[in-house]
């Protein structure tokens, strides 16, 4: 992506001549990315935390702690998978593209759909078969 938005870039401003398609891969790559990273971060338990609370818990506390983090992780991620599902189904019927490249949307949405709830899956897991390391007895 670095190297398509730089080669575009020379191309637009160095020699009058952008390369054609550009932001639209690059958008798909984004989402790609973004979403396909999802289920490794979930496993590797690599999200963004606020640890307000992690400091008052320990014992059955903790482990109630992210129980409740984790199962309230795969309700919003599986909700995230159904609406991605539901917009990538309008996007086929509609037969939904991208203006130049014709990339279909409804492909791509499916896609993010599917990361999303793979990490819904792990996520869930997560709650009901936690890693010892997480709960820093």
């Amino acid at each position: 992506m670095a190297a398509l938005t730089g080669a575009d870039v020379i191309g637009r401003y160095v020699l009058n001549s952008p390369i054609s398609g550009t932001d639209e891969l690059i958008a798909a790559a984004m989402a790609l990315l973004i979403f396909g990273s999802l289920p490794l971060v979930v496993l590797h338990n690599e999200q963004i935390t606020v640890d307000i609370t992690s400091g008052l818990f320990r014992g059955r506390a903790k482990r109630l702690q992210v129980f409740i983090v984790d199962l309230f992780g795969a309700v919003t991620l599986g909700f995230l998978a159904v609406q991605l599902s539901v917009l990538a189904g309008k996007m086929m019927r509609n037969g939904d593209h991208s203006t130049f490249l014709y990339l279909p949307f409804g492909s791509l949405a499916y896609v993010l759909a599917i990361m999303s709830a793979l990490a819904a899956v792990l996520s869930l897991a997560l709650a009901f078969y936690p890693r010892a390391e997480r709960m820093d007895l």
